[in-house]
C-alpha cells in the first residue's frame, strides 16, 4: 500500500507504508531494512506503478513485459508476470494506491470490484495516518510556542471572557510576586490592581479595547505583598472572548527618565546662566568703552570705539536671546534682526518719526555658530545705513526682510531710501573696516552679498546654514 504525495513543483511520488519483502541479495536486503520502517519512496513514475498515480485510474497488466507503460526491473529483481494497480480516494482526491503482482491467471475488473471495501479501508488508514501526523506536528509546534512564551522576559497571560486567568507564564507570576500558577488561575485580573486603577481600566481602557481590539499603555499594578509598580501593558482581544495580556515592569525606566529630565533641566538652567553672564560681561566691556570715550578727544578714535560698542552689543544680544529662549541651541533670526535694528536705532539717537523701520521676517531658527557672524554682518550694514543714509536730518525708511526657500537658502535684504552709496564705492575693495568685516564674515558663512543702487541702497545677503559639530 502506497500513499500518494506531491513534491515540489507539483510532481507526485509514492511512499510505501506496507510492502512485501522481495529483497533478492544482501544489498537489497540492507536497503529494505533501512528504509522500509519509515516508508520507502518511489520517485520514478515512468512505470506501471507510476501510471496509476499519473492517470488516477486502475492499471491491469497481464503481460507486463510487453506493456508500453512498463519501466523495467532492476537486475536480479524477481520476474513480474502480472500486475494490478488500483488507486483509492478520499473526498474525490487520490491519496494512495494498492499494487499487487504475479497472481496466477492475471487480473480483471471483477477482482477490482471485489477489492473496493479493502480500498475504502486503505483510504481510511491513510487519512488516519495523515491526521495523526498533523496532530503530532501541531503538538510539537504548540510545545515550541509554549517554550518560547515561558522563556519570554515579559509577563504573558491569557484571560477568558469573564476576565479570569487561564494561563500565566513564569515571568508574569514573578512580576506580581507569585510562585505558583495555581495561585492566580481562575482569579480575575482585578486581584492585581488597586480600586482606582480598576476603575480606570473599566472606564478608559476597555472601551478602546472593545472598539479597536487592542490597547497599549502604562498602568500601576499591585504585587502580592501589596506594593505597587509601574507597568507597561498590552491587551489584545481574542476572537470568541477573552484577551491576551503582555506586561513588563518599567519602574527602573521611569526612574531613569525622571533623572534624565531633572539632569536636562539642571543643564538648561546652567546654560541660561552662562548666556546671561556672557551677555552681562559683554555689556560691561561696552560700558567700559563708553566710559573711555569720555577721555578721548580725537573724533576718529571716538568713532572707532562706538563702532566696537555696536559690534559687542550685537553679540551680547545673541546671548540675551538664547537665555530668554526655550531652545538653547537655536535663535530666531527674524526676532533677533528686529531687536538688533531697534537697538542700533536707539544707539544712533534716531527718532522713529525720522527713520521708520519696516519688517518682513520669517521665523527662521539658526544655530549660534551661524547667527554670530550673521549678526555682526547685519550690525555693520544697519549701522552704516543709520550713519550715512539719512544725513542732514533727512527723513527715511529702512526695510528689513528675512526669507528662507525650500532648499533652506536664507536671504536677508536690507533696503533704505537714503542718499545711496557713492558710485565708486566697492564693498569688496575698500579701506572701510566695516565693509572688510562684512566680506570676511560672508566668506566664513560661505555666502554671498550683493549691493544695488536704486533710490537708496539695497544689500542682499544669501547663505545656507553650515553643518557644525554638535556640542556635548
Amino acid at each position: 500500500m502506497e500513499e500518494a504525495y506531491m513534491k515540489m513543483r507539483g510532481k507526485p511520488y509514492l511512499k510505501a507504508h506496507a510492502i512485501t519483502n522481495i529483497a533478492w541479495n544482501a544489498e537489497t536486503r540492507a536497503f529494505y531494512d533501512t528504509y522500509a520502517p519509515g516508508g520507502m519512496e518511489f520517485h520514478n513514475l515512468a512505470t506501471l506503478f507510476g501510471a496509476v498515480i499519473t492517470t488516477g485510474e486502475t492499471v491491469i497488466a497481464n503481460d507486463p513485459a510487453n506493456d508500453p507503460r512498463r519501466g523495467g526491473l532492476p537486475e536480479g529483481h524477481p520476474a513480474l508476470n502480472t500486475f494490478l494497480g488500483v488507486p483509492f480516494y478520499s473526498d474525490r482526491q487520490m491519496v494512495g494506491m494498492v499494487g499487487i503482482a504475479n497472481r496466477p491467471g492475471g487480473y480483471d475488473q471483477a477482482l477490482v470490484d471485489y477489492l473496493q471495501p479493502f480500498l475504502a479501508t486503505c483510504s481510511n488508514i491513510i487519512e488516519a495516518y495523515r491526521n495523526d501526523k498533523r496532530r503530532q506536528q501541531a503538538e510539537q509546534s504548540l510545545k515550541q510556542q509554549l517554550a518560547a512564551v515561558e522563556a519570554a522576559i515579559d509577563g504573558i497571560a491569557i484571560l477568558d471572557a469573564e476576565g479570569r486567568y487561564v494561563y500565566l507564564n513564569t515571568a508574569h507570576l514573578q512580576l506580581f510576586g507569585y510562585q505558583e500558577a495555581a495561585d492566580l488561575l481562575g482569579q480575575t485580573w482585578q486581584q492585581l490592581y488597586h480600586p482606582d486603577e480598576i476603575q480606570r481600566f473599566q472606564t478608559e481602557l476597555f472601551p478602546v479595547l472593545g472598539r479597536e481590539g487592542h490597547w497599549q499603555g502604562e498602568a500601576m499594578a499591585k504585587r502580592r505583598d501589596g506594593s505597587t509598580f509601574a507597568e507597561e501593558v498590552s491587551l489584545t482581544s481574542i476572537e470568541g472572548g477573552g484577551l491576551v495580556c503582555v506586561c513588563r515592569d518599567v519602574t527602573d525606566r521611569k526612574h531613569a527618565e525622571e533623572q534624565l529630565k531633572s539632569s536636562l533641566q539642571e543643564k538648561e538652567i546652567l546654560l541660561k546662566e552662562i548666556h546671561h553672564r556672557v551677555k552681562n560681561n559683554l555689556l560691561v566691556v561696552s560700558s567700559l568703552l563708553d566710559w573711555q570715550i569720555d577721555y578721548v578727544e580725537d573724533p576718529i578714535v571716538t568713532k572707532i570705539i562706538e563702532e566696537s560698542q555696536n559690534r559687542i552689543q550685537s553679540m551680547a544680544l545673541i546671548h540675551e536671546k538664547l537665555y530668554q529662549s526655550q531652545n538653547l541651541a537655536k535663535i530666531n533670526l527674524g526676532d533677533y534682526l528686529e531687536s538688533l535694528a531697534n537697538q542700533l536705532l536707539f544707539s544712533f539717537n534716531l527718532d522713529t518719526d525720522r527713520v521708520k523701520l519696516h519688517f518682513d521676517l520669517d521665523p527662521i531658527l539658526l544655530s549660534i555658530e551661524t547667527v554670530t557672524p550673521c549678526g555682526l554682518i547685519l550690525s555693520e550694514l544697519i549701522a552704516n545705513v543709520f550713519e550715512h543714509a539719512f544725513v542732514d536730518n533727512r527723513l527715511g525708511q529702512l526695510w528689513l526682510s528675512v526669507k528662507q526657500d525650500e532648499n533652506s537658502l536664507v536671504t536677508i535684504t536690507i533696503k533704505d531710501d537714503g542718499v545711496g552709496l557713492p558710485e565708486d564705492c566697492d564693498i569688496y575693495n575698500t579701506e572701510s573696516m566695516g565693509f572688510q568685516l562684512v566680506c570676511l564674515l560672508t566668506e566664513q558663512l560661505e555666502g554671498e552679498i550683493k549691493t544695488y543702487r536704486d533710490h537708496g541702497t539695497t544689500f542682499v545677503l544669501t547663505f545656507a546654514e553650515l553643518n557644525y559639530r554638535k556640542r556635548i
